[in-house]
């Protein structure tokens, strides 16, 4: 049971770590060729759309499985070496779930304020970009080192 269980969650934080790569790698670029209103009001509507998408269940899903599956290793250790998959708990909670509660959604929550004065707006968008860039890289090395972690983990089991 507990390996089906971690083949689904190591393929979810795959899932994740490839959106935040795709932001990373090129949606973030092409939102930096638009002018800095344009880059900043289509930002706001991934942001608004985004909360409506499929993408959310699979948030808060993969961060219930990591959740769970560090509390099922504290009752129950499993055979497996358990530091492969602390390591992959640690860096999903804290470098993507933890991350983007306390970086990421502040700063989209700044940005979305500013939605309704063009220049303050404008001003903003390049301060976003790189502030948000730089945690969104943090997320995408922590979902992958997650993934990463949990698929040599499975391979025990």
């Amino acid at each position: 049971m507990l390996h089906y269980y971690l083949i689904v969650l190591t393929i979810i934080t795959g899932i994740m770590a490839g959106v935040y790569f795709a932001f990373s790698s090129f949606i973030m670029r092409s939102l930096r060729s638009l002018s800095p209103l344009e880059g900043a009001k289509a930002m706001i509507r991934i942001n608004e759309v985004v909360l409506k998408s499929a993408f959310m269940p699979l948030f808060f899903g993969s961060t219930l499985g990591h959740t769970l599956l560090a509390l099922w290793m504290s009752l129950a250790p499993p055979a497996m070496p358990s530091a492969l998959l602390i390591t992959a708990n640690m860096a999903y909670l804290i470098g993507m779930f933890v991350c983007t509660a306390i970086f990421n959604v502040p700063l989209n929550n700044r940005l979305l304020s500013y939605k309704d004065d063009e220049e303050q707006l404008k001003h903003y968008w390049r301060t976003y970009q790189s502030d948000w860039g730089k945690w969104n890289l943090v997320r995408t090395l922590a979902c992958t080192l997650s993934a990463l972690m949990l698929l040599i983990g499975w391979t025990y089991i």
